[in-house]
Order: C-alpha cells, then structure tokens, then sequence
C-alpha cells in the first residue's frame, strides 16, 4: 500500500545519493537521481507529501542518525577516502583510541574475502574514482530493473541493492569515515519513518516540533527468544543432524519473523529492523505503539505455548527515546536499557497470558504417542526410510535442515491466500516460509507480501520481477550440500571415531557495544558494527567451511550474529577452531578488542546430542574463565577448552606443531621404520610428575607465583631431560625429532611457535591429541 510514511522513506534513502555521484565523479543533472523528492513522489501523486516536512524529518533524522543532534548543515560533509573498518576504530577502556591502518576496498557486496576483508592502506588510492564509478554503473544499472509496482515493494528491495553497492562508501560524517553511505542511510530512513508517524498522529507537523529534542517520540524496541537451548538440543539422535540444523535456522527464522510481524503491523518498512541476528532483534519505531506490542507479545506467545509447551518465549522489552538520546554519548546507555526490559521480560515467561494457558493440560493425555524425536505428545507421522515416529514440528524442523542445505532462495510470505505445498508455517501470526531452487518459483505465491531472498549471494534481482520485493540474507550452513548424518561425520574422523562438537563466540560483546565506540556511539556506528560482525558469522564462515579440508567432514548447525556452532569429524573440527580465529582476527584488522572463545568436546556417535551440546557449552564457558598471566600482563578469556584443558590460541599453535612433529612419524614412519609410541608414554609420565608436584605444593597452601616457582622447579625437569635424551639415542633416524621436543620443554618454544604458558602445564594435550589419531576403534 502506497503510504506517506513510503515516501518519506524513500526521500530518506535516496537523499544523499548525491554523495555516491560525487565519489563517482559523475556530474550533475543526471536523469534519475537529479531530484530525489520529484522521483519519490512520481510514484503516487494521491499521498503526495509536500516538500518542506520531507525535508524537515530528513534533515532531522541525518542528524539523529548520526550522534549529532544540534549540528549545523554545514557541518555535515565527507572526506575523499575509503571507508574505515569499523572494527578497527573500536577500543575498550583501558586501550584507549586506535589508529586506523587499514581500508575497505569499494567493490560490490560477496563473500569473497578479497571484497569484505580490509586491507593494508598503501598510500593514497588513485583509482578510487574509478572503483567508485564502476559501483554506480552497476547500481543504475541495478535501479533500472526495481520493481515499481508499488512503493512499498519498490522501497524493501532499494535497501538491498543499497547495501549491495553502498556499503563500503564513506556515508556523510563529521570526522571519521567508518559508517558506510548504506548505515548512513538506512538508520536516516528508519528515524525518518518514525518522526513523520509521530507528528503525523499528533497533528504537528511542522518544523518547530520536528526539530525539537526532548519529547520522548521513539520506542527502541528489543526482542529476544528465550529458551533457545532447550527448543535446540532437546532432541534425541534419529535424524538428529538435519533435526537440529532445522531448529536451528526456525529460530533464526522465529527472530525475524517476529520483528517483522511487528512492522508489518506497524506499517514499517525493513529500515526500521535495526538489527537481528542470534534470536535478538532492534527495531525503531514512533512512541505510540506500546499496547500493540503488549498485544503482538501475548500473541505470539499464545502460540508459542500451544506449539511448543512452554519451550520458547518471545520476550520483548522497550525503552522510550528522545531526539537527544540518539546523541553520541547517551545512546549506548538507550541500547542498554531496551535489552534491559527484555531481560526483566525473561524473568515473567507468559505472564501476559490466561492462567489457564499456561497451568492447564498439555499433550493428549491418556496412553498417546510421543515423538521419538523430542518426546512429546502429539499427532505423529512416520518416517518412511527408517519407520521413526515423529511430530509435525520435529517433521518441519527435519524438512527444513535437508532443503537448507541445498536451497538458493528463502520466502518469506505474509498473509498468504492459499497455503501451497512446500511451505513451513511459524508460530508468528500470518507469516509463513519456503525454501526454494529458483526465484521464478515465487511467482505462484499469492499473498498480501512476498519478499524472495537469495542465500550467501548478492546477486539477487531475477529478470522476471513480478510483484514480489527481493533482496538477499546471509545464512550459516545455507547451501552446504548435503547434510552428512552424526554417524557419517563420526566416521570420518582420523583415528578414534569419535563426533567433534565446537562453540565459539565473541568474547566482551556487551562491552564493545556500550564502551567500544567510544564517545562516537551513533545510531548508525552501532548499526554499522553489527552489519560487520554478520557478514563474519552469518556469510564469511561458510566460506571457510567449504574449504576442501573441511567441506566434506563439518557441518555448520548454527551461525549468526556473534557466535557458532559446528560439529564433524573431530580431527577437522580442532583445526578447524583456529583456522576460524585466525580469520576473525584478520577481518577486525588485529584488532586486541575482539577475541573468540570457544570449546571442543569429543562424543561418540550414540552419545545424546543434547548432552554434547551442554559438554560443548560448559567447554566454552570455562574457556571464557581461563585467566592466566603472560609476560607480565593477566589475561582471560581468548582461549579454547579443548581434552578437558583451556589453552590460549598461541599455546594450541605449539600444540598442533607437536602434533605435528610425531603424528607422521608414529602413522608412516621414516625409511621404513616407524617411532615407537612409547614416546608418547614417557612424556605422559613427565607430564604426571609436574602435576603431582604442583598438586603437593597446593595442598600444602602455597598459591601464586610462589606456587609457579615451586612447581616449575621440581625435578620433572632433569628427569625429563635425561628420559628424551635416552630415547634420542635410542632412536638415532628420530634424534633430531625427539631433541626438539625436549628444548621444546625447556624453551616453551617449537618452530618459532612461543607459548603463553610453560609448555609443561599442557604437554598433556597434544600427546592425547596425537594418541587418538593414532588410536584404532577396539570391536
């Protein structure tokens, strides 16, 4: 429906494509873009909006938009330069600021690395004009082919090929130019929206009351759904790879569905989703619509409760904004609070529903089936190939996970008409999904909204529109091909059959969100941080995944936001752990203020994936206690729990070198001799000896760097000295291998590789490491 609520959207978007022509170097007039209000309302004469409140919001909503609520126009410019990573800016309190080094090239949005990655800033970029020309080429070209059936459509599918060609421009700014032109814009249109349906509803619409600062006229609207974890895992292990990819992704879907349940009713356009990944979202709207999200909350949760016995909750919470909050040095604490009244919602799970919702019967009663799934009572179907007995939201859950891994587009339908086959309905009023091969597919879909996105790819406006709005969505483990079962990935393993079960996610997230932008905490930065972190963890990991080392052993269950969850053969997931932390370091430019955590648990092929998951967790969060000194600074945190054991990255690394030493030696040998596995044994027994004696000087009271001092001073040492150097001889064609190690021991260091920690107090690990490689399956 064609609104002016559109069209003052629209101007918004569109009103600083001026700023792309310039860096293009393309001069003015141009047919299509010389007026950016004559092209809005072209589209609809009948809710034609005068120009000056347009301009009024707009120049308003820029100036919220970007932290500076009292600046002058004049004050509001660019800088010929590519954009900054906005990651690289980001310094936590006692780092203090950082200076930028590296640069965003200009090329059209994938998931390349040599696109999405920075670079090294060389000097100054002569061709810049050019990357910049060639990104407007290919954004007319683009804009030609938009949908203009109607404005709404026309508008949802603009903002993709926005972030498409804009977001790696430098958007307007007042002194750093790391929020790109496509933030800039978005977050403009989103406040933009809400001025005009504020004042609009309270007949002020003028400029006197757009420009004011301290009416409360927005709500910043928090969404959350609790109980992930139970909904997740709580499973059993037939069918449980594709189960749990299913459930996975509905949660990602339920998330964005329920936001845009909410500006669908609304009637907001996606600009105001300001951000949504990890089963949270953001939105912004105008502060008139708190007895509706009371409203859409009991809804949603109705069905919630119905469909899956308390499991999942959608809590919501709100905080009330006015146009000083979007300042720079208030909006973190905003942020904060609406994430606040979420959390204070957790605690009232379906206290909003009827009290015999909630305290009455569930299941069928009496002696009813249950799915050999999830265990609840429900009307069951039977799997064909091995005759399991499951529910219709298990059966979804195990559709969804299989086409997932082979589908293009994700649907996204709102008011469907007539429900056609193939579809997967959510507990979210009115909206339903498919996942399909091709776009045209869409075409049948006859609904009140369709939006048709393409997964993991930018290219995503077919030649035959129709009247559907397209865009495009980052998916972890879309398009992986087929999805391997436990017992196929358990199989696969080296050595000991065992399932490698990882977790990962950012460490201090909250921090880096409230601190890390500093007094430079605008609306669209933190917009622009949390489009950089999903192109990470929902598109760039599947890159790495599909790596031939990995593609065939490790399948992606989950990844968005600012986490992940994989498992596979266990051998390729331990490799796999650091190949991603690397990557991540890379992509935030080195950057000390983002680390990952993560752990790894080893399960056999029948062990319950609920129990793995929970290990998996546990290994996690003990990585994220991991406190240790190293030269001379306390550390925490930036580890990996891997054999029961959190290590610093740097420690894995001479972990995997020491593995790296024996394994070929004790699998295929040397001149036809192998190394006798007894290696292994003695360094256990090194090992055992440093333990007993920290163990005793514990015990004893000693703590600190007194009990270090003792522990390290013991005569694991020289036993330890005398042991590798007799088996040195011993083992002449192995000597320079077995000497190695042993200054390896003394030094703390193998192959330039320099551990945190004496290696003594992990020698452990990549001697079990290198046992179950090793290791054949007894029976």
């Amino acid at each position: 429906m064609n609104t002016k609520k559109d069209i003052i959207v629209l101007g918004s978007l569109l009103h600083d494509i001026g700023k792309f022509m310039e860096r293009a170097k393309i001069s003015y007039p141009h047919e299509q873009f010389d007026n950016a209000e004559e092209q809005v309302t072209a589209f609809t004469a009948k809710q034609y909006v005068p120009v000056p409140p347009i301009q009024w919001i707009i120049d308003q909503a820029e100036r919220l938009a970007a932290g500076i609520p009292e600046c002058k126009e004049s004050e509001i410019g660019g800088k010929e330069e590519s954009l900054y990573p906005i990651v690289e800016t980001v310094a936590l309190e006692q780092e203090g600021s950082r200076t930028v080094r590296h640069r965003l090239g200009a090329n059209p949005l994938s998931l390349e690395k040599g696109v999405i990655f920075p670079h090294l800033k060389e000097g100054e970029d002569a061709s810049l004009a050019d990357r910049y020309r060639f990104l407007w080429d290919g954004f007319e070209k683009e804009f030609g082919r938009l949908p203009r059936k109607n404005i709404s459509v026309f508008t949802e599918t603009l903002v993709y090929l926005l972030e498409k060609y804009t977001w790696c421009i430098p958007g307007p700014i007042t002194d750093m130019p790391d929020v790109s032109l496509f933030d800039h814009s978005k977050t403009t249109a989103a406040i933009a929206a809400c001025l005009y349906d504020y004042h609009e509803c309270h007949g002020t619409l003028n400029e006197e009351a757009v420009r004011e600062l301290k009416e409360k006229k927005y709500l910043l609207v928090c969404g959350d759904i609790s109980g992930i974890q139970t909904f997740i895992y709580n499973i059993t292990n037939k069918g449980a790879a594709k189960g749990l990819k299913g459930r996975s992704f509905l949660i990602q879907l339920f998330s964005e569905a329920a936001g845009n349940y909410i500006l669908r009713t609304s009637d907001y356009p996606v600009t105001n989703m300001l951000y949504s990944g990890g089963g949270r979202f953001y939105l912004l709207l105008a502060n008139r619509y708190e007895h509706e999200l009371e409203n859409i909350r009991t809804a949603i949760n109705t069905n919630l409760l119905k469909d899956y016995n308390g499991e999942v909750y959608l809590a919501l919470g709100w905080c009330k904004l006015r146009g000083e909050d979007f300042g720079r040095e208030n909006f973190p604490e905003k942020w904060r609070a609406a994430a606040g009244s979420t959390n204070e919602d957790k605690r009232r799970k379906f206290a909003g529903l009827e009290y015999a919702r909630i305290f009455g019967p569930l299941g069928t009663g009496g002696n009813a089936a249950t799915c050999q799934i999830c265990k609840k009572e429900d009307k069951l179907t039977t799997r064909l190939r091995d005759g399991v007995k499951l529910c219709e939201n298990c059966k979804t859950a195990e559709d969804l996970g299989q086409k997932l891994s082979r589908a293009e587009y994700l649907v996204e339908v709102y008011r469907e008409s007539k429900r056609l086959k193939g579809g997967f309905d959510t507990p979210i009023p009115h909206i339903r999904y498919y996942l399909l091969d091709k776009p045209d597919e869409a075409v049948k879909i006859d609904a009140e909204r369709v939006v048709v996105y393409r997964l993991n790819h930018t290219g995503f406006l077919p030649e035959n529109m129709g009247a559907n709005a397209f865009g495009f969505k980052f998916a972890g483990g879309a398009g992986q091909g087929k999805t391997l079962m436990f017992g196929d990935l358990t199989e696969r393993s080296t050595g000991l059959k065992r399932l490698g079960v990882l977790r990962m996610d950012v460490d201090n997230l909250g921090r880096i969100f409230s601190e890390g932008l500093g007094r430079g905490a605008s609306l669209s930065r933190v917009a622009g941080l949390s489009h950089q972190l999903s192109l990470f963890f929902g598109g760039y990991l599947n890159e790495i995944c599909r790596k031939d080392k990995y593609c065939e052993d490790t399948l992606i269950i989950y990844s968005g936001g600012d986490d992940l969850f994989i498992v596979g053969a266990w051998d390729k997931v331990i490799e796999l752990a650091p190949d991603i932390r690397q990557a991540f370091r890379e992509f935030t430019c080195h950057n000390p203020s983002f680390t990952l955590s993560g752990g790894i648990i080893m399960s056999p092929e029948k062990y319950a994936i609920y129990r793995s998951a929970s290990h998996a967790e546990e290994a996690e969060k003990k990585a994220k206690m991991f406190k240790r000194r190293v030269n001379g600074q306390d550390m925490e945190k930036d580890a990996l729990t891997f054999l029961g054991k959190s290590l610093g990255w740097n420690d894995l690394d001479v972990c995997q070198e020491i593995k790296e030493t024996f394994y070929p030696l004790l699998k295929e040998g040397r001149e036809g001799k192998k190394l006798p596995a007894g290696i292994l044994n003695r360094l256990k027994e090194i090992y055992l000896l440093y333990e007993e004696n920290r163990r005793y000087w514990h015990e004893k009271g000693l703590c600190g760097a007194e009990l270090e001092d003792k522990a390290m001073n013991h005569k694991w040492k020289w036993r330890g000295v005398y042991t590798l150097s007799r088996a040195a001889r011993q083992n002449p064609l192995f000597k320079e291998d077995i000497c190695k190690i042993r200054s390896a021991l003394l030094g703390d260091q193998i192959n330039s590789k320099k551990s945190e920690q004496p290696l003594i107090k992990f020698i452990d690990v990549p001697v079990r490491w290198t046992e179950f490689l090793i290791r054949r399956e007894r029976g």
